[in-house]
Order: structure tokens, then C-alpha cells, then sequence
């Protein structure tokens, strides 16, 4: 979305603290919830390298 058409459509209107304070906090939510996602997807990465790293070093005792 472009912020500049935002930002002319909301031209004019002025928004209470509240308001205001809301938006801010659903913004820091949404930095939070993509932090939180970027941590999972680099622990699953990891463990899913362990567990291939583990199946591979068994096959080869084996041998």
C-alpha cells in the first residue's frame, strides 16, 4: 500500500490520544509478531539441521 495515499486520505482528520495510542500499540504488536515468527523459522532451521546432521551420522556407523 502506499504510504502517500494513506497519508492524503487521512489528511484533516484529527485523531484523539486514544486513537492514537492504539495504532502505535498495533504497530509495536506487528514489529513483536515478526520478530517472534523470524526467532521460530531460524529455530526450526536449526533443529530440522540437527535432525538430518543425527540421521546422517547414524547411517554412517553403521557402515
Amino acid at each position: 500500500m502506499d504510504k502517500n495515499s494513506i497519508k492524503s486520505a487521512v489528511t484533516g482528520i484529527e485523531f484523539t490520544e486514544e486513537s492514537k495510542q492504539r495504532i502505535f500499540d498495533g504497530i509495536e504488536r506487528r514489529k513483536n509478531l515478526k520478530q517472534k515468527i523470524h526467532i521460530k523459522r531460524i529455530t526450526t532451521g536449526i533443529v530440522a539441521t540437527a535432525i538430518v546432521f543425527l540421521c546422517v551420522y547414524k547411517y554412517l556407523a553403521k557402515k
